[in-house]
């Protein structure tokens, strides 16, 4: 069975108007300091960069191409190895565990949104992604106010819903309908915009 595997910042990013994405504290500059050493990895495994979110598949790729499994890029950012046999799955998951510990996904990415983000994440939504959505005709629900926007993502268990996106009630006919609505209009605004010129 193919194994197919998606960053953990990646998925959160991805679906964030689903499910809440992370963010970044402002004094988190992209020249942090490499993470600690984790025990777990292999002794040889050495930090080379911080990685974003938009990169993570294509360099968690080619990185473990580069120690010998195939591996594919998918529309959506996951990475597919295809079949791997079962005497090989073990090598697998330590050329990932490299590559996890050479190419890690920036820490900023892990932290929420601050209040200026957040409002950056709601103009897109509300503005260009609504508008993109109902130009492809597509319904989108009507947007809470900025400081209800903000508290849904803040504290999503006390709404029944959870946070408001121009995405939560779409229901894409296909598949190949869902992958074509998100690049056509992406559910996240540019990194830049949350992030600054500045991210890794």
């Amino acid at each position: 069975m193919p194994i197919r595997l998606t960053s953990a910042a990646v998925a959160m990013c991805v679906g964030f108007l689903l499910v809440g994405c992370s963010g970044a504290t402002k004094d988190d500059r992209p020249g942090a300091a490499p993470p600690t050493k984790d025990e777990s990895l292999p002794e040889d495994a050495q930090f080379v960069r911080y990685v974003n979110s938009e990169e993570w598949g294509e360099v968690y790729a080619d990185c473990v191409r580069s120690m010998g499994f195939q591996a594919q890029v998918m529309r959506d950012g996951s990475v597919l190895f295809g079949d791997v046999p079962g005497d090989q799955q073990g090598a697998l998951k330590e050329a990932g565990d490299r590559c996890d510990a050479m190419y890690p996904t920036h820490p900023r990415y892990e932290e929420p949104h601050d209040d200026e983000q957040m409002a950056i994440l709601y103009d897109y939504l509300v503005r260009d992604l609504t508008g993109c959505l109902r130009g492809e005709g597509y319904e989108v629900t009507e947007p809470p106010s900025l400081e209800t926007f903000i508290a849904q993502h803040r504290n999503p268990r006390d709404f029944v819903d959870g946070p408001w996106s121009p995405y939560r009630d779409l229901r894409a006919p296909t598949t190949e309908e869902w992958y074509r609505i998100n690049e056509t209009c992406p559910q996240s605004p540019p990194l830049d915009q949350l992030y600054g010129e500045d991210r890794p």
